[in-house]
């Protein structure tokens, strides 16, 4: 009896994981560049590609663990995005995304990426495999493949004040 009751006591103090929504909102992220494959050439808009440098990320996952996402990257939506939330361990995903950012300099990327994340409370961070085809804003294109790194947070909705 001893042992049902400390199974049973066990079993209702074991955690529940969030559903895949607690990563809906916007997150302010800094996006860095691992190891790379090109990106050499001169006219390569290193300060534009979404692999590298600060960026707003909206998320919008539906109720199931596995499947489409609703991915905007600095108010531009994916082409296509899907997710698969873990369901082993806890706060964990993977994202495959698709689309064309134009930077406001007029550089466009096209990519593809596949990450893995965890997210925690406010915070959000993970590795992913990028590869874009970039053409620069005065024409030259080429091919920019990357291991990177995210790491980010709910942005500050609170404005400061001055005492």
């Amino acid at each position: 009896m001893r042992y049902v009751m400390l199974i049973a006591i066990l079993a209702g103090c074991a955690p529940t994981c969030p559903q895949a929504s607690v990563v809906n909102g916007s997150w302010e992220v800094f996006a860095n560049v691992l190891t790379r494959e090109g990106g050499d050439e001169p006219d390569f808009p290193v300060s534009s590609t979404p692999v590298n440098g600060f960026y707003t990320w909206t998320l919008g996952w539906g109720e199931s663990s596995r499947g489409p996402v609703n991915f905007i990257l600095d108010g531009q939506p994916a082409r296509e995005a899907s997710g698969d939330w873990s369901s082993e361990v806890c706060g964990t995903f993977t994202l495959s995304l698709h689309g064309l950012y134009e930077s406001r300099a007029g550089d466009e990327h096209d990519y593809s990426a596949l990450g893995t994340f965890v997210v925690f409370e406010d915070r959000i961070a993970g590795t992913w495999d990028w590869s874009e085809t970039w053409t620069a804003a005065g024409g030259e294109s080429g091919v920019f493949t990357a291991r990177g790194q995210i790491e980010g947070a709910r942005p500050d909705e609170t404005e400061p004040t001055e005492d």
